[in-house]
């Protein structure tokens, strides 16, 4: 399951790449996303990364029909928020994008019975699990939280010991999308408004990364969009080795 998760997030970046830049892009950015992926572990990673990237593809199309057919449009935001609660739901790294998914709907949609639909269908997958948290451990983010909720399961030593082990396993990703810092210099980022969101996304996620954990498998939910975007990278850094060669 761990593995078809992440083939069927491979060819959903191959579609995306296709539509939005072109097939040899396309290939580059999904052969990435397959060399640099974990498919032959248990780990709840893979499926994650599916939801993610998932819930923004609904979030953009979301985007596009909502000045058309806003109510056909709520739809896809109905779904984007679905997706994020079964990311949500299976692991806590995903709800730091919560603060970005927010901020891309509240710039075009303030309704709130449309703000109220969304949050059913994001509770919907994810809410059991955090209220079963809550209910035996005091802790709906056990144990992330308990330094505010109180430790229960876990000791202060145990929460030592875990943020230890993350920092020791601080490291850089994978070489193949450090060049998605350079997206920016594309005519992509020009031309292309849904290049321009998954830049802003991929940018969004670097961040946070860097400021919480730096531990490589913690940003694998966006190294699909990642992986796309650094193949922009990739042109524009092989195009200026080819301009000084010239």
């Amino acid at each position: 399951m761990n593995a078809l998760a992440g083939w069927l997030s491979v060819w959903m970046v191959y579609r995306l790449g296709v539509q939005h830049l072109n097939r040899v892009l396309a290939c580059a950015a999904a052969g990435i996303w397959l060399g640099i992926g974990d498919y032959s572990n248990a780990l709840i990673d893979m499926g994650v990364a599916l939801f993610v990237l998932s819930a923004w593809i609904a979030l953009w199309w979301w985007n596009e029909s909502h000045a058309a057919q806003p109510a056909q449009g709520a739809r896809w935001l109905a779904l984007a928020a679905f997706f994020l609660g079964l990311a949500a739901g299976s692991k806590y790294q995903a709800l730091t994008f919560l603060p970005l998914a927010a901020w891309f709907v509240v710039r075009r949609e303030r309704r709130p019975a449309i703000w109220a639909v969304g949050l059913v269908c994001f509770l919907l997958p994810c809410v059991y699990w955090y209220a079963r948290n809550a209910v035996m451990t005091g802790d709906p983010f056990n144990p992330i939280g308990a330094k505010l909720f109180g430790f229960s399961n876990w000791t202060l030593a145990d929460y030592k010991n875990q943020v230890d082990d993350v920092r020791a396993h601080a490291a850089l990703p994978n070489f193949l999308i450090w060049p998605v810092v350079l997206a920016p210099f594309s005519l992509a980022w020009r031309r292309a408004p849904a290049v321009h969101a998954a830049i802003v996304f991929c940018a969004y996620s670097l961040l946070v990364w860097a400021l919480t954990s730096r531990y490589p498998r913690y940003m694998t939910a966006s190294f699909p969009l990642l992986a796309l975007v650094a193949v922009l990278g990739w042109q524009v850094l092989l195009g200026w080795i080819a301009a000084g060669l010239r």
